[in-house]
């Protein structure tokens, strides 16, 4: 597989219409336009715990639909496709926190998913963005 694989910060400012960086918007294009343009299902988990935030202004904007619903429709909308989670993506995502110094299960998910996959990750994490900086051969990105 290859293609390009959204964090869960790039897919809710697609869907809110927030400001993407130029690239982004090019790569997120080119791959809809490719039918190569994935969502982790760790991105599910993530914006539901978000979800769960207690003070309101750190939840992210779902437009009042519950989580789950809110992640199904963005898939549509964005026209993306599911990124399979298998045994490979498991066990090498529980070899990211060594290499990333970070155990956020998302973001080794993320991670892990790209790599494996080949896909290109669409993020605005400076964590990651240093990662793939100091490890190219390991991931690719698009700051957006």
């Amino acid at each position: 597989m290859s293609g390009t694989l959204l964090d869960s910060h790039s897919l809710l400012w697609s869907i809110n219409d927030l400001a993407l960086s130029h690239s982004a918007l090019l790569a997120i294009g080119s791959a809809q336009e490719s039918r190569s343009l994935y969502v982790s299902p760790i991105s599910a988990w993530e914006i539901g715990v978000a979800a769960g935030k207690k003070q309101p202004a750190h939840r992210p904007p779902l437009g009042g639909l519950p989580p789950d619903m809110w992640f199904r429709n963005a898939v549509i909308q964005m026209k993306a496709k599911l990124a399979r989670f298998t045994v490979d993506i498991a066990s090498e995502s529980a070899r990211i926190p060594s290499l990333y110094s970070s155990g956020d299960p998302g973001d080794c998910f993320l991670l892990a998913t790209a790599h494996v996959e080949k896909l290109t990750l669409i993020t605005r994490d400076h964590r990651i963005l240093k990662f793939a900086k100091k490890h190219p051969h390991y991931i690719s990105v698009v700051a957006c």
